[in-house]
């Protein structure tokens, strides 16, 4: 990415590469994830700087930079085994930072209309990619990207929260937490490849 060889990017990226050379010795897939968010992090403030944009917020930054990727490019991504092992998760994956705000209490019951909402990114997700996959083109691929980012910032989220809430701790969370991030690897890894094809060692899928 020509960007990331602008001299303001200099930094970003050799802190993005500090994290991703860090992933090969993470004990479990949750570490490894946190790893390469944080490795990604550095890379989309220098992709927003690179915009003139360097106070963009987190997730539309993400987005930014995942979508401008050429369309080839993305389309491979979407149509890759990584995303759809991940997209096909069952059940869905919740977002905990919207149960919290709803005062979800570990091992309750979620009703119906708060286990929608908490299940949005990723059902927007699987939707977005049965779009692509039917009429694959500029704006359905770019649709889908700005869906994956949204959902694996879900993800991300999900590993800073941690298993502790103000009622106790939710172990049932630290195991779901695992099997997601075991699938979310294997696509930031394959996102690691596809930006950084020479600018630093890959780290393990």
């Amino acid at each position: 990415m020509s960007w990331l060889h602008e001299p303001a990017a200099e930094g970003h990226l050799r802190e993005a590469c500090t994290h991703f050379s860090a992933v090969p010795s993470a004990r479990t897939a949750t570490e490894a994830c946190d790893r390469y968010f944080r490795g990604f992090n550095r890379l989309w403030n220098a992709h927003a700087i690179h915009q003139g944009e360097p106070d963009r917020a987190d997730i539309p930054a993400f987005i930014a930079m995942l979508c401008s990727l050429p369309e080839e490019v993305r389309a491979s991504v979407l149509r890759s085994d990584a995303v759809s092992r991940l997209a096909d998760l069952s059940p869905p994956v919740l977002d905990h930072h919207r149960l919290k705000k709803h005062g979800y209490r570990p091992g309750a019951t979620l009703e119906d209309k708060l286990l929608k909402k908490a299940t949005e990114q990723h059902q927007e997700l699987r939707r977005a990619l049965t779009v692509f996959k039917c009429t694959a083109d500029e704006t359905t691929s770019r649709k889908g990207m700005k869906r994956l980012a949204e959902f694996l910032f879900v993800v991300r989220s999900n590993i800073a929260h941690g298993e502790k809430t103000p009622y106790g701790t939710d172990l049932e969370k630290t195991r779901r937490d695992e099997e997601v991030s075991a699938a979310a690897r294997s696509v930031l890894a394959l996102l690691q490849r596809t930006l950084l094809v020479r600018d630093c060692n890959d780290g393990a899928a």
